[in-house]
């Protein structure tokens, strides 16, 4: 091992992402000379739960109206009981794919949030611009102990670039935060 590999990463040379946007991954290089991945961080399962529960809970409640109407287990109401079974199988296969194409990365100068099935869409924003960082819990996040955060970069609109449905949250926020504030003393 060299003393170049065990060196501290340069940081003279932030490139300042003022603002988040939505690029396909084919058009970034992933990682800029001596940027190293600290952290990764999926959402938690429950995720595939919150996308799809109002269109399972549509289909099971269309379903079962379905085999109510049907004196028996033949015929249309049973046709439109399964179509609507195999739809709500399908929306959950559907945010299971969502969830697993989902990552959030913090490097040593981005948070970077990976996202799409066939199209993989990167939001990224530098971390010595990013100016508010916000834990949010809906209900239902908070029963589950899960929680979003927001991060807003310099000149945007809260919300800018959220990392939701994540497990241990208050964790990941003094993480993100920590960074957040190494980056701004590293590139003064």
């Amino acid at each position: 091992m060299n003393s170049s590999d065990t060196a501290a990463p340069a940081f003279a040379e932030l490139n300042p992402v003022v603002s988040v946007e939505d690029v396909p991954a084919a058009s970034l290089s992933i990682l800029d000379d001596n940027e190293i991945i600290e952290h990764s961080f999926r959402p938690s399962p429950w995720y595939v739960a919150a996308l799809s529960v109002r269109f399972v809970a549509m289909m099971l409640l269309i379903s079962g109206i379905a085999m109510l109407l049907s004196d028996e287990f033949e015929g249309p109401a049973t046709l439109v009981a399964a179509g609507a079974i195999v739809a709500a199988l399908v929306r959950l296969g559907l945010a299971s794919l969502q969830w697993v194409s989902r990552l959030y990365v913090l490097t040593n100068r981005r948070a970077i949030r990976f996202s799409g099935v066939f199209n993989v869409r990167i939001s990224e924003c530098a971390l010595a611009c990013i100016t508010r960082i916000e834990l949010e819990r809906s209900a239902m996040q908070s029963v589950l102990r899960l929680g979003t955060i927001r991060m807003t970069a310099e000149g945007r609109t809260p919300g800018a670039l959220a990392w939701t449905y994540l497990p241990r949250p208050d964790d990941i926020h003094a993480v993100l935060t920590r960074a957040v504030h190494k980056a701004r003393n590293d590139a003064r």
